[in-house]
């Protein structure tokens, strides 16, 4: 029997005190989390695209760019469009880093580390991200 690898990719389970996550492979979404076995939010299975944008890595940009164009240290430049719909939206939505399968740099039972590196047109982008990390009352960021 042949092992299929899921629509989401590889699946990383992590766990802390009373909270688990499943967090996916594919735009190192939190494909699900559960407090004391209940669900927090809208999960999605391995085969499912996301129903939400709950889980998303927001990168290299959050939110909207109007018709995908703008500005930067007195250049102009340009990125892919993404959203067309409802009409007359044209904008490059939210980034790309959703749509492409990230690296798994290291795995615990309480913390998953996933990487992606991609080039965007001329923008060079490396997003790291100790990003699904259960940290413990009083931790700060980066600890």
């Amino acid at each position: 029997m042949t092992s299929k690898t899921p629509r989401t990719g590889n699946q990383y389970s992590i766990h802390y005190g009373d909270y688990s996550a499943v967090i996916c492979e594919l735009g190192a979404k939190i494909r699900r989390f559960d407090y004391q076995g209940k669900e927090i939010f809208c999960p999605f299975g391995v085969n499912d695209l996301t129903p939400t944008c709950n889980g998303y890595v927001l990168a290299p940009w959050p939110n909207r760019i109007e018709n995908g164009e703008y500005d930067f240290n007195g250049k102009h430049y340009c990125a892919p469009v993404n959203e067309y719909h409802p009409a007359p939206r044209n904008n490059a939505n939210h980034g790309y880093a959703y749509h492409y399968m990230w690296k798994l740099e290291s795995l615990t039972d309480s913390a998953v580390t996933l990487s992606l590196r991609f080039q965007l047109g001329r923008i060079p982008v490396r997003c790291d991200r100790d990003r699904h990390r259960h940290r413990r009352p009083g931790d700060r960021c980066g600890d």
